[in-house]
């Protein structure tokens, strides 16, 4: 109980500091922009329209293009991995994001929404959002990332479990021309990319970005395969990936576009399902393809109207082979709806945000097949219907009460009513104290219900939607000029929660509502930012989560965390950034422990030719640490073990 008494201690301080502080404008102070993004920048995620990350009723961070570039992030998975209380797991195959102790090896990261300027990215047959390569998103693009803590189901409906991480990318204006750059890397990785935009003379804002990916991967050993028979526990050329995709933007008045096309084609050197051993063309193919058409209006002072329709695809393909024969497996959905939001100020002191939205899944399919054998073919569309209202009241000029509530109605499924309420004070310029409560869900996704194949697994039509309970207090301030300072406390109940249960000789392999769940914990950071030239970071989480049914501690789960970071901005255009992270032991499915690791990266870039031509070098697990993630249960490997020392080398243009 040690962090707990030390957090009572850090909170006394923090209050006090926190009130004692003097108020200080809210004009941006010069060289201070990081910072000030912090607490005073426009963020639209918490609440579906702008307001300031100070207010937001939720735990905020924000992750700038600056940051992006000064630290050398290359996918979402590197950026949150550096993010208070986030952590990842890769199994070779793809990414996972953990956060507040939950990381369940496997599940696709169907507890978190990802969203593209607003747009969900979770698919809808196993509710999963990609991150890493797997998404393939050219960070380039991008001009901020929110990531607002906590249950949003109110605002977003399911999977909004534990975090809303939505990217929003830059606008043609921003980009304002041409950028591409080319990478080299370990592994034969090799990496281009483009970003395109301009803002016309009639209006019309457009932007385009690109990347492609190229990788032939580790040769890796796996000691449960040791054996003559699968070439001595080495899989050899199985690791390699291709990647590509394409995002545009478009804007026009009160009309926005966006689309984006993503595939991914990865080979499979861990074997899951039991598939045969260091077979290089057992591969895994996913792809995006999306596109929505949005209308803003603002009717008149105090009213504005929001309508927007959209298409999404996602599909998986599956190529492998069992004792020789070769086995295919094809997933698809395709979906399509429509949101309406209104926002009214009736008062001046009292805000009220209503939407409605209709999605239909035409298609919802599995297929598995052979040579001459067909196993699984089955098609399983749905449509729902969605419904939420949320109250901000000003009770005072430094107090804001929020509050929410949203229906969720499945067709053949459970429905779903959760609610919200916040209360923000601003304790002093640049302070504030949050005390939040919410709850959210995550409807039983297609493959939970109807997976059913002869011999191997059975579904369960009586699933029920999982819940989560959150309590949380926030403590946000600068505490000096140039010293940011976040402290949080949370509490998180979960109610139903849907586990995988293994064959048995009376019964197939299903899923059910296994019980309760129960996570506290503590994230706390401080960031300070001196003069735009120097920069620092650090970030702790203690995080404490058990299953309240048997009293275990959840797998893949570290106790402790810590994240810090440091970069200069150097003469002659060059910059330096150094960050570290400690995860503490992992438990996992089977038993096993990961050991505790601590990695350190490292990125140096320095300008060519000034506003032209740029060299970046990033070397990732400086010191070629040795370091593993727990497996989950789909692989005979207890952990799975991750690359040592890797280095890339980037040449950037612009035109």
């Amino acid at each position: 109980m040690q962090p707990l008494r030390l957090a009572a201690i850090g909170l006394v301080v923090f209050i006090s500091s926190a009130l004692s502080s003097p108020a200080t404008s809210q004009e941006a102070v010069p060289g201070l922009t990081d910072l000030d993004s912090l607490l005073e920048v426009r963020i639209s995620t918490a609440s579906k329209y702008e307001q300031t990350a100070g207010e937001a009723p939720a735990a905020v961070t924000i992750v700038t293009a600056e940051e992006i570039a000064r630290f050398g992030y290359r996918t979402l998975t590197e950026v949150l991995e550096n993010v208070r209380g986030f952590y990842s797991t890769n199994d070779r195959l793809l990414d996972y994001i953990g956060t507040r102790g939950f990381n369940r090896t496997a599940d696709n990261n169907n507890r978190l929404l990802l969203m593209i300027n607003g747009h969900t990215m979770n698919e809808s047959y196993f509710g999963s959002s990609y991150y890493g390569d797997d998404l393939g998103l050219n960070l380039d693009a991008v001009e901020r990332i929110e990531i607002v803590r906590g249950p949003g189901s109110v605002l977003y409906g399911t999977s909004a479990m534990f975090a809303v991480i939505n990217v929003i990318t830059r606008d043609g204006a921003a980009v304002n021309g041409m950028k591409a750059y080319g990478e080299l890397g370990s592994y034969g990785r090799r990496t281009a990319g483009l970003t395109a935009g301009r803002l016309f003379s009639n209006g019309l804002d457009v932007s385009l970005s690109g990347r492609v990916t190229r990788a032939d991967g580790a040769d890796l050993y796996f000691p449960e395969y040791d054996s003559p028979q699968t070439n001595n526990g080495v899989a050899r050329d199985c690791d390699w990936e291709r990647q590509r995709s394409l995002l545009a933007t478009a804007a026009w008045g009160d009309f926005s576009f966006l689309g984006f096309l993503g595939t991914r084609k990865k080979g499979v050197p861990t074997s899951p399902w039991g598939i045969d051993f260091n077979i290089p063309a057992t591969s895994f193919l996913e792809e995006y393809k999306l596109t929505e058409l949005k209308y803003e209006h603002r009717l008149s002072s105090g009213h504005e109207l929001m309508l927007r329709t959209y298409v999404d695809h996602y599909g998986q393909r599956g190529h492998y082979f069992f004792d020789g024969v070769i086995g295919q497996e094809k997933f698809a959905e395709n979906h399509y709806g429509s949101e309406v939001r209104y926002l009214w100020d009736p008062k001046p002191y009292l805000r009220l945000i209503a939407g409605a939205e209709f999605q239909k899944h035409p298609r919802a399919f599995f297929r598995s097949w052979g040579p001459d054998k067909v196993y699984f073919d089955q098609d399983h569309p749905f449509h729902t219907w969605s419904a939420y209202l949320e109250e901000e009241l000003q009770l005072r000029t430094n107090l804001l009460l929020t509050l929410g509530l949203r229906h969720d109605k499945y067709a053949s499924r459970s429905n779903s009513t959760v609610p919200r309420a916040a209360l923000v004070w601003a304790a002093a310029r640049g302070s504030s104290v949050k005390l939040l409560y919410g709850e959210a869900f995550r409807a039983p996704n297609v493959n939970e219900v109807f997976y059913d194949a002869p011999s191997i697994a059975q579904g369960n039509p009586n699933l029920k939607p999982e819940k989560i309970q959150t309590f949380e207090l926030v403590l946000e301030s600068r505490l000096a000029a140039s010293l940011h300072g976040t402290l949080s406390f949370y509490d998180n109940s979960m109610r139903d929660f849907i586990e995988q249960v293994e064959a048995s000789e009376d019964q197939l392999s299903h899923f059910v509502n296994a019980g309760r769940l129960r996570a506290r914990g503590i994230e706390t950071g401080l960031k300070a930012d001196f003069a735009s030239r120097y920069g620092v970071y650090l970030n702790y989480a203690y995080q404490l989560p058990r299953n309240r049914t048997n009293g275990y501690r959840l797998p893949n789960s570290p106790r402790n965390l810590v994240q810090a970071g440091a970069s200069a901005s150097l003469p002659h255009g060059l910059s330096a950034a150094l960050q570290c992270r400690y995860s503490s032991s992992r438990r996992s499915d089977k038993g096993v422990t990961a050991d505790a690791f601590t990695l350190f990266d490292l990125n140096l870039a320095g300008e060519i030719v000034p506003d032209r031509l740029r060299l970046a070098f990033k070397v990732r697990n400086l010191f070629d640490s040795r370091y593993d993630y727990p497996a989950g249960l789909p692989l005979l490997q207890a952990v799975v073990p991750q690359n040592g020392r890797t280095v890339q080398l980037r040449l950037e243009c612009w035109f």
